[in-house]
This record gives structure tokens, C-alpha cells and sequence, in this order.
């Protein structure tokens, strides 16, 4: 219900839920003192649940979600449980929980006092026995269709810590109490310093609300100003009073509404260490001894009053702790903060929290729970169904209003009738089954005497376990009947309390069909044999259960569903091309989330039947999920290793640009004459990377190079030679390699990118003119090809060094299928060339892109654009320039051999597995890459050699953000060292060595650099050398 207008809008509330999250990062992020809890602290009712709370807890001090672990670093967390056999009450767990504290500075050797602690101790220790579902873990940990600022669902926990993230810097040292069973909304933020003492956060609600929890009466404003104070003083509390006994009390204002207890007190710094001195008095020994209980609400906070009340009670143990309880606190007086925009919701049963979800509950902070988040679901859910943290994959689950499921995984036939819940299931085996209406059904896996067991608690949504009025929404003693059972077979005889909670009615079940003894909730239907055998089996009551509740076990349960939720989502968003990075959108999750993470994202990258580019993004970014630090390799099956992994994706996208009917078909040499190829190389002025499958495929490319002959000559050569006798000769010149064929299995198998002529043998297959799989003999393969049966040799050459930057791969590739084409007599248009050339290099394995082929394949400088899609549609737009134009610009371009080599398909799969990867800096870079190659188109056209030396520059800096390996500190320290000398300086190609080429003023400058250059090649060990350079304006010839 809420505490303020009832009238507030969503907005509002997510706006109280915004602040509260800001609050919380910046404490998260900021690292201050002051700005964090240094305790938070649980209470619980004992150490078996004390258990559960600390795995919970400990969850969230470790990485769950893309930002890391949910806990502040300086935080520390504990949880303390009553006495074994005693409950000590709120107020006596309060002094546990400073004795507690003190004990943990002392262990950990902090001797910071309690005057210097910030505390935040939330009271969590009940059986919420009215919400058996959550009895297991406890209320405080009841999950809510919201979302952590992690990422991770919402407990009620984490709704709590984060309404409170503002408070440790607002309020200053001392502990903050507060319920672990109640839904509150407030803004932290807005709240002044209390003044000294204690001082309770109240909410304003109806006086009807009043009476189901404690209220305070104030003192009046000031006669005199008529203004209401901040931090008026209690001069009354009264406790689940009626509206009329509130009324003549005075605790009503003129609207009939109350100052509520919303369970939040702040006992400052004093008052703190008052309670904690008292503490080592009132301790577990003493609790023994008297039986009696300390009652926070009743015995410790009217002890803060001015003015006190006689004291009821006889019993002089509980005398001597009021009187020494008033003289603690008697200079830290009980104060009342009214939160403002604030809402007060209560979820004390199953019915009140079901109603909560699915809007049965007209309550304005109800409206935040009105969706379904973190859900996976095959079928149609009404509106007012309320799923979340739940898969379910069977088409024939059938889904009634008002129903709530979560943290459920149900992948067998199922109708759930109408405002019935669903918790912690795993249903993926049994028959088809009706759930009846108004049913909650929850699972619990169980350690009994080190055995695990599962049990599956059905009962009615009506239902109250502390009462023995009901069950399944039967009267409980008419449905013993219906069942053919007597008392004594639900409770023992020695059971004084008969009640629902402690009937023995849940025997254990399988844990992949746990209804079923869904008949509890018609025992009319009960067979003889089944009777008997539910007799003679272990059976457990509400209350054993909290006992022996696997909270490690219910813990992977939801891990499981998180990690096929996970799974679910980012294929999804893959898919719909709306995934960010791994990093920003994965959680981390324990072994068995992570397991079906691996499993789902893997069966997705290695479907064939999805797009090729689909799979690639998802094998990378599996590879990227197995690399994580904290991924738990040694209890993962990992369907294979990351290396593996980034091989599938780029295989992927090879298959993306490789269909199958794009292979060659067999043809014939129609020229049997000797063929030479010539062509230029290539210099990237801007845009480089977006030629790159799979960027310009998902995107299209923008690429600024101009055609060079290096000393005169075009560098790269392929030749075509008839041979008179029957065999392939197959030649790398620069390698001074030779090959001999004689069976034409020689020019098959899987192509081996380290192999000298697998370039030769790919480009034979995709002309064509390489043998099929059935022929076996060389003689019949070369009289297939051409009615002399003669042989051929094809041979390649590079007058530049491996790995120059110039293309010389790509263009060494083109001249190739150009001389093959022309001997079988096929096309040669460029287009052809550009297409054949790409599926080339994707057989070859170097995954590169485009640029390089058009470079060497036209002449001349000219921009090159594509747009989405594959095949790519390039679009080539010759730069003109007049003779005087080229003329100026030969003399300004130095080209230099650094001496250092590298392999392009390195930094490659580096830089495109970056983007694969969506890294938000990567994407940047690649959008700037598209506008730098069209300011630079501009510049060249306009012969602008200052704004095309300034893009150049840009260029290269974009290379080197990209990939730090573009460059080494050789090579940054000749470019500073150059400096003066020239305008713009990049290295050609992806970097990391081969060719640099420089822009310079004018000539002068140019002969400057050049001298300059010839000195450091002069250098011992040194194996630079500055090339000539002429501007190619034919492009690829075939003579």
C-alpha cells in the first residue's frame, strides 16, 4: 500500500528506483570513504538458514554480471543466527549482531569503534511460514520481476541494499535497522542528517493500514512558526493497534492516516555504541537463563522515549533490562522521519504476493511489477500471467490468468489453472498434467543426512501453514478424509502443534517429474496402492524442510535457468543484430549456468542452416566467454577450446562469402599459348579495414588507393606456359619453389595456407581447370583440358618482400585468375576479377578484404564503396587526376621498406575479432575510417596535398587504436624521428612492418626525406630501402 499518493504513475516510482541506482554505482565506482556500508549484516533464525544466506551473500561479493561483483570491495558481510534452540527475538538478535561485529574487527585486526561504522542490519531471521515458498532461503531473499543495475534478477534483498545505497553518506556512522519482509519505495537521496539519537523512517498510510503494525505519535509543531519539524520527537508508539484505540491516542493527523513503522530505524554513532555495551551483557548466556526474548520494537525502542510508560512487566530479568536499556539511551531520544515519496508494500503471504504480480493489488509500487522479465517462453501467456526467471520450451504448457511462475524450467505438457504459482520446478519429464486453480507448487532439493532428496511442496494459495484450517483450499480435516487418512499419519504423536506447517505430507519426488503427487490437491482420487506407498515412504513437514532445505543446490537450479535464459537472449539479440559486446551483456555464472551457456550458444554457432555471419559472431563470442579469467574451466564441458572457436567464426565467414555454387565449373584451355599477367601495387590512403569481411558485409566499405610501380616495374607477375610434357609445373618465383605434378590427386585435398603454391592449386579449382575428385589419371585430366594433352606450368612472382603491405598477396591472387581466365577463355572484367579474387583469399584462409584487388587489378587512384550484403557490390569511382596532378603527387610520395615483415592474416583476425567482438571503441574507429576515406577522396581531387597529408595521419593513428600491433617501438621511433620531413606518414597495409609511405610538401622536402632515409638504412642491421615510385594508370595486364 502506499505510504503517499496513491495516485503516483510509474514513472514516478521508476524514477525513485532510478535515484536509488545511481546511488549504488556511484558508491560502487566511487571508492570514498563514507560512501559504502562497512557492514551489512543478516540476522537468521538459525544456522541452517544462516547457511543459505551466506551462499546468497556471497554470490554477490563475486563477479555475476557484466559489472563485476554486486558488493562494494571495501564491504564487509556477515550473517549471525540465533542461539542453537533459542530464539532471542529482534532486539536480542540486534545485540548478537554487534557482538558479532566486534568480534569480526577483532579477527580481521580492525580496531576502527563502532563510533566510526557505518551499519546496515536487516532483521531476516522468520520462517515465513505464510510464504512457505520462500521458506527455503527465507522472504529476504524472494525473487521480484526486476532488474539489478548488474544485470541479475532482483531479490528482496537487493531492492532493500539498493533503496538504502544513499544512506551512508547522508546519515554518517551508526547502524541502520531494518525488516527483511517488506517491499519499500523511498528516496534516500532527499533525506537531511538525523539529529543526535534515534530517529525512526516512517511512511504516512491509512489508519486501517495501522493496524496490522506499529505506529508513532509525535510531538506537535511549534505553537509559535506552525511549521512541522524535520525530526519531530515520538511521544507514543503503540503496536498493531485498532483505528479507534490510535484515534483516542492522537496518532491520526486530519486525514485519518498514521506515521506507520516501515521497520527502518537509525541509531547513531552514540546510541550504536550504547546498544553494543549492553550487548555484552545481554548475551546468548543470558537469554538461557531467563527465556526470555528482546524485543527490538517493544523493549529496545520505547527505551528511547522522553518520557517513559510504567512498566508492565513482573519479571524483574526484563525490569533490569528496561531500566538499564532507558539509562543507555537516555541522551539519544526517539525521533520520527517521514520519507517522503514514499510506499509501503507487504508481501506476508502467498496470496498477497501473488496479487502483488499480477495486478489483483491496486497498490501504486504494485505497478513495478506488472511485466515479465528474464523469461524464455514457446507459448502465448496472458497479460496478466506474471513470468520471470522461467524457460519454457514445450508448446503444450497452458498458461491461465493470474499465474505466477518463476525460476521454473518446464519443457513437459502442463495447464496451470487460473491464479495459481509456480517455484523453483524443473519439469522435464512425466505426463501430461492440470495444475488446479488457485494451486502453489514450489520444489525443494534436500540434504538429509548427507542424501539429497527433492520434495515438491503443493498446498493452496488460501492456505495459511501456522493455522490447521486448510489445505489445497480443503478444509484440512475434511481432506485427511477425502485422502482415507487419519491425523496420526501427517503428525507425530508427539507433535503438540498440528498445523499445516508441521504435517508430514511431502514425500520425495524425481527431480525431473516433481508433480508427481500432484494428487494432493484431489485426494478423492487417491488410489489403495498409491495410499500405501505414500504411507510406508519418508515423508517431511513445512518445518523440516527449512531445516534441510540445499541451498547450494537451489542456488545452481537458478543458475541453470539464468545461464539458458542467458543463452536464449543472446542468440536472440545476435540474430536481431541488436547484441552488444560480451563483455557489457554476458553475466559470469557458476559452473552449471555457464554449462548451459556453452551448450546453447555452441548447438547455434554450428547450425548450418543459420546464416554463415550469425555463426561467426556466435562462435567468437563463445570463444570470448571460455577466455574469461573466473570462467569455470574445470567444471565446464567446454564444446571446444577458444582457438578453436575464433577458427569456427572465420570459417563462418569464409562460407559467407563462398557459396557452393559459386565453385568453378570444369572448363577447357582454349589458349594453349604462353600468358604473363602484370600488375601494380597498391598504397591505402584511408578507409583500409571496412573492405574487411565481416565489417563491409554487415556495413559496406569505404577505401581510398592509388596503383604503383615500384623502380620502374610492375612488381607482381603470374605466367602461363604450355609444356610438352604431360604434367602441371607449378612455380613461386620469389620462393624459388618448384612443384611437379603427375597425378592430378597432387592439386586436391584440404588446402594448407602454409603450403608455397596453395594459392596455385585454389585458383586452378575456382577457374576451373583443376581435376574433379573421379580422375585419377594425369593423362586424362590434361586431355580433358585440352586435346594436345599437354601439360602447363603456372608460375607466380613477387619483386617485393613477404608480408610488404602493398597487397601483394591479393593482387599476386588477381594476376593469377586473370592469366587462368584467359587461357580457358573466360571473363577478365574487373568486377569478375574482384568477385573470383575475394573467394580466393577466403579459400586461402587470409580472410581479407577487397581493397588490395582493386588496387592492383585498376589503375591509378580512385575510391572504392560497398554497400551491406553479400556478394559485394563494388563500386569503383576513378579520382582523376591531370598529368601536372600525378606529376605533383609522384614527386611528394616516398615509399619506404621498413625491413620488417609481418603476416596481414595476424593482425587481421585481431582487429576483425574486436569487431566480432563489438567492442563500443572498435565500432567507433570503423565508422571514422568511412568518413576519413571520403574527406580524402576530396582532398585528392582538389589536389589539396595538405588535407590529404592530414587524412593520412588520421589514417594511421586509426590503424594504431585499432591494434596496437600495427606498429613497434622501431617503427614509431623512425616516424618521430622522420618527423620533420615530411607532412603525413602511414604504414601500408594492416602494419605492424613492411612499407611505409610518406606525403610531403613538395619535392624538396621529398629529396630531404629521401637522403634521410638512405642515412638510417645505413645503419648496421638495417634493411630498409627506399623504393622509386611512379603512379600505374593501366592496372592488371595480360599480354
Amino acid at each position: 500500500m502506499a505510504a503517499a499518493d496513491q495516485r503516483k504513475k510509474p514513472d514516478d516510482l521508476n524514477a525513485l528506483l532510478t535515484r536509488a541506482a545511481d546511488a549504488y554505482k556511484r558508491a560502487l565506482i566511487g571508492h570514498q570513504p563514507g560512501l559504502v556500508w562497512d557492514y551489512v549484516v543478516l540476522t537468521a533464525a538459525n544456522e541452517h538458514q544462516a547457511e543459505g544466506y551466506r551462499h546468497e551473500l556471497a554470490m554477490r561479493s563475486h563477479g555475476a554480471g557484466p559489472l563485476g561483483a554486486f558488493f562494494p570491495s571495501s564491504q564487509r558481510t556477515i550473517v549471525v543466527p540465533d542461539p542453537p534452540g533459542f530464539r532471542a527475538g529482534s532486539g536480542g538478535a540486534t545485540f548478537g549482531v554487534l557482538r558479532a561485529i566486534a568480534e569480526h574487527q577483532k579477527l580481521m585486526g580492525d580496531r576502527k569503534p563502532f563510533e566510526a561504522l557505518r551499519i546496515l542490519l536487516i532483521h531476516s531471521g522468520g520462517a515465513s511460514q505464510r510464504i512457505p515458498q520462500f521458506s527455503p532461503l527465507g522472504k529476504i531473499f524472494a525473487p521480484l520481476p526486476l532488474m539489478r543495475p548488474d544485470g541479475q534478477l532482483m531479490t528482496l534483498f537487493d531492492h532493500l541494499y539498493l533503496m538504502m545505497a544513499a544512506l551512508p553518506q547522508r546519515v554518517g556512522p551508526g547502524m541502520l535497522v531494518a525488516a527483511g519482509d517488506v517491499f519499500l519505495l523511498f528516496d534516500a537521496t532527499a533525506m537531511p542528517k538525523p539529529l543526535p539519537g534515534v530517529t525512526a523512517l516512517s511512511m504516512r498510510t491509512p489508519v486501517a493500514m495501522g493496524e496490522h503494525h506499529g505506529v508513532f505519535g509525535t510531538q506537535r509543531p511549534d505553537a509559535k512558526s506552525h511549521k512541522p519539524e524535520d525530526f519531530p520527537l515520538v511521544t507514543a508508539t503503540m503496536q498493531k493497534a485498532t483505528a479507534d484505540q490510535m484515534r483516542s491516542a492522537g496518532l491520526t493527523d486530519a486525514d485519518d492516516r498514521v506515521l506507520i513503522d516501515s521497520g527502518l530505524l537509525w541509531f547513531d554513532a552514540q546510541a550504536t555504541t550504547a546498544l553494543y555495551n549492553l550487548a555484552r551483557k545481554y548475551n546468548a548466556k543470558w537469554h538461557f537463563s531467563t527465556r526470555h526474548q528482546i524485543d527490538l520494537y517493544v523493549d529496545i525502542v520505547p527505551a528511547a522515549l522522553t518520557v517513559h510508560a510504567p512498566m508492565l512487566t513482573t519479571s524483574p530479568a526484563l525490569r533490569k533490562l528496561h531500566l538499564d536499556l532507558r539509562a543507555a539511551l537516555k541522551r539519544s531520544p526517539l525521533r520520527v522521519y517521514e520519507l517522503p515519496q514514499s510506499h509501503f508494500q507487504h508481501l506476508g503471504t502467498t496470496r498477497q504476493f501473488r496479487d502483488a504480480m499480477v495486478g489483483l493489488d491496486d497498490s501504486p509500487a504494485c505497478t513495478l511489477f506488472q511485466r515479465n522479465i528474464r523469461c524464455a517462453t514457446a507459448v502465448t501467456t496472458p497479460a496478466d500471467a506474471r513470468i520471470y526467471q522461467a524457460v519454457i520450451t514445450h508448446r503444450n504448457v497452458k498458461i491461465q490468468n493470474q499465474v505466477v511462475i518463476e525460476n521454473c524450467l518446464l519443457e513437459s505438457p502442463l495447464a496451470v489453472g487460473r491464479g495459481s504459482v509456480l517455484s523453483n520446478l524443473a519439469i522435464t519429464a512425466g505426463p501430461a498434467r492440470d495444475v488446479p486453480p488457485e494451486t502453489l507448487i514450489f520444489g525443494v532439493p534436500l540434504l538429509d543426512k548427507k542424501s539429497a532428496a527433492f520434495v515438491t511442496i503443493i498446498c493452496g494459495i488460501h492456505d495459511d501453514p501456522k493455522t490447521d484450517r486448510t489445505f489445497c483450499n480443503i478444509d484440512l480435516r475434511h481432506w485427511l478424509t477425502l485422502a482415507g487418512l487419519q491425523a496420526d499419519d501427517v503428525w507425530p504423536k508427539s507433535e503438540s502443534k498440528r498445523v499445516l506447517w508441521t504435517a508430514r505430507l511431502f514425500a520425495a519426488v524425481p527431480t525431473n517429474d516433481p508433480l508427481a503427487h500432484l494428487w494432493l490437491t484431489r485426494p478423492q482420487t487417491l488410489k489403495p496402492a498409491q495410499r500405501a506407498a505414500w504411507l510406508k515412504s519418508k515423508r517431511y513437514a513445512m518445518s523440516e524442510i527449512l531445516e534441510l532445505a540445499d541451498a547450494a543446490a537451489m542456488a545452481r537450479h537458478r543458475d541453470k535457468i539464468s545461464g539458458m535464459l542467458q543463452a536464449t537472449q543472446w542468440v536472440n539479440a545476435v540474430e536481431s543484430h541488436t547484441a552488444g559486446s560480451v563483455q557489457s551483456t554476458v553475466n559470469h555464472f557458476g559452473a552449471q549456468g555457464y554449462q548451459q551457456l556453452v551448450d546453447h550458444v555452441y548447438t547455434a554457432a554450428t547450425d548450418a542452416k543459420r546464416d554463415p555471419l550469425l555463426r561467426a559472431r556466435l562462435a567468437w563470442s563463445l570463444a570470448e566467454i571460455e577466455s574469461r579469467p573466473h570462467f569455470p574451466r574445470e567444471n565446464v564441458r567446454t564444446p571446444a577450446p577458444a582457438a578453436r572457436l575464433q577458427g569456427l567464426a572465420f570459417n563462418a565467414i569464409r562460407d559467407a562469402m563462398t557459396p557452393a555454387e559459386r565453385a568453378g565449373r570444369p572448363v577447357r584451355i582454349t589458349t594453349m599459348k604462353s600468358l604473363t599477367a602484370s600488375a601494380p601495387a597498391r598504397l591505402d590512403f584511408a578507409g583500409g579495414w571496412t573492405d574487411t569481411p565481416p565489417y563491409c558485409l554487415e556495413n559496406g566499405g569505404a577505401v581510398v588507393n592509388v596503383a604503383i610501380n615500384l623502380n620502374d616495374a610492375e612488381p607482381i607477375q603470374a605466367t602461363f606456359q604450355p609444356l610438352d610434357t604431360p604434367i602441371v609445373r607449378l612455380v613461386s618465383r620469389d620462393l624459388g619453389k618448384t612443384l611437379i605434378i603427375r597425378e592430378p590427386a597432387k592439386l586436391l585435398g584440404p588446402i594448407d595456407p602454409t603450403d608455397a603454391f596453395s594459392l596455385h592449386k585454389v585458383a586452378l579449382k575456382l577457374t576451373g581447370l583443376g581435376p574433379a575428385a573421379a580422375e585419377t589419371s594425369m593423362k586424362k585430366y590434361l586431355a580433358r583440358l585440352h586435346k594436345s594433352g599437354r601439360g602447363f606450368e603456372l608460375a607466380t612472382a613477387s619483386n617485393l618482400p613477404k608480408g610488404s603491405g602493398l597487397g601483394t598477396s591479393s593482387i599476386l591472387g588477381a594476376a593469377t585468375l586473370a592469366v587462368l581466365r584467359t587461357a580457358a577463355g573466360l571473363d577478365t572484367k574487373p568486377a569478375t576479377l574482384f568477385e573470383q579474387t575475394l573467394l580466393l583469399e577466403q579459400h586461402l584462409g587470409t580472410g581479407g578484404g577487397w581493397q588490395d584487388q582493386v588496387g592492383g587489378i585498376l589503375g591509378g587512384a580512385k575510391i572504392t564503396e560497398t554497400k551491406p550484403g553479400v556478394p559485394q557490390q563494388l563500386k569503383v569511382r576513378s579520382i582523376p587526376l591531370a598529368p601536372a596532378q600525378a606529376k605533383a603527387l609522384e614527386e611528394r610520395l616516398v615509399v619506404y621498406f621498413t625491413g620488417q615483415q609481418r603476416l596481414a592474416r595476424n593482425i587481421l583476425r585481431e582487429v576483425m575479432g574486436r569487431y566480432l567482438s563489438r567492442e563500443p571503441g572498435t565500432i567507433v574507429l570503423f565508422n571514422e575510417l568511412t568518413h576519413a576515406a571520403r574527406a580524402c577522396e576530396g582532398a585528392l581531387r582538389r589536389a589539396d596535398w595538405l588535407s590529404a597529408a592530414t587524412e593520412i595521419n588520421r589514417y594511421w593513428r586509426i590503424k594504431k587504436d585499432l591494434f596496437a600491433g600495427s606498429t613497434t617501438p622501431a617503427i614509431d621511433a623512425m616516424f618521430l624521428e622522420l618527423r620533420p620531413y615530411y607532412l603525413g606518414g602511414c604504414l601500408s597495409g594492416a602494419g605492424g612492418g613492411g612499407f611505409a609511405y610518406f606525403l610531403c610538401a613538395d619535392a624538396d622536402q621529398a629529396h630531404r626525406l629521401r637522403t634521410e632515409l638512405a642515412r638510417i638504412s645505413m645503419r648496421p642491421g638495417s634493411l630498409g630501402l627506399t623504393f622509386a615510385t611512379a603512379i600505374n594508370t593501366k592496372g592488371l595486364r595480360v599480354t
